[in-house]
């Protein structure tokens, strides 16, 4: 009997180790890119977000991703340089209308194509429109969309503070990499001489 009790708690034990083994692997396996896909819809829903506010807050949409990269825009910039890309490692896909006050952002998903399902799915920032060929887009849904910009609406004097506090933030930040930049100058040039300056008149 001991025996017996002895055996099926053995088993018990294997079957156990065996599906924690299983779901290790699974792990391995899916785990990655579950998260990536995951990492890249926020993504995709910040990067919208800041197209709207830079809509917003200009008057017209980004003519590309890079614009939004701009420091000279009162309140820019609106994203960083790495930002422009997903989480793979591919840039975002960004098409804009102006005439119809719309435009389409997205990733193409884990496989880099357009289409697909479940991680290879397209993830599509919620508003705009999922990728088509150039014309088709333009085709495309009503002529006129507009733009709720309530999300982003600032009185004049926020504006004003804004635009102070990130003109002192880049100012700041100038200050810092010339600091920087003088520090590095410092630490190269310790132990060296200045050349002997060259004789300009004839050797007397």
């Amino acid at each position: 009997m001991r025996e017996r009790v002895w055996k099926i708690a053995a088993g018990v034990v294997l079957a156990l180790a065996i599906v924690a083994l299983l779901l290790s692997i699974a792990r391995l396996l899916w785990g990655r890119s579950c998260t990536t896909h995951a990492r890249v819809r926020a993504e995709v829903a910040w990067m919208g977000s800041k197209i709207l506010a830079y809509r917003c807050d200009t008057g017209v949409f980004p003519e590309s991703l890079q614009a939004l990269t701009r420091d000279d825009l009162p309140l820019g910039p609106y994203a960083k340089q790495a930002q422009l890309s997903d989480s793979w490692g591919r840039p975002f896909y960004y098409q804009v209308s102006e005439p119809q006050q719309r435009f389409a952002f997205y990733s193409l998903g884990y496989d880099g194509l357009p289409g697909g399902k479940d991680q290879d799915a397209d993830i599509v920032y919620e508003g705009s429109l999922a990728p088509l060929p150039s014309q088709e887009w333009l085709e495309r849904g009503q002529p006129v969309q507009a733009v709720d910009c309530s999300a982003y609406k600032l009185t004049q004097a926020e504006v004003s503070e804004l635009t102070r506090l990130n003109a002192e933030w880049k100012r700041a930040e100038a200050a810092r990499a010339s600091a920087a930049d003088a520090s590095g100058s410092c630490r190269r040039g310790t132990g060296h001489k200045e050349p002997a300056q060259q004789a300009s008149g004839p050797a007397k």
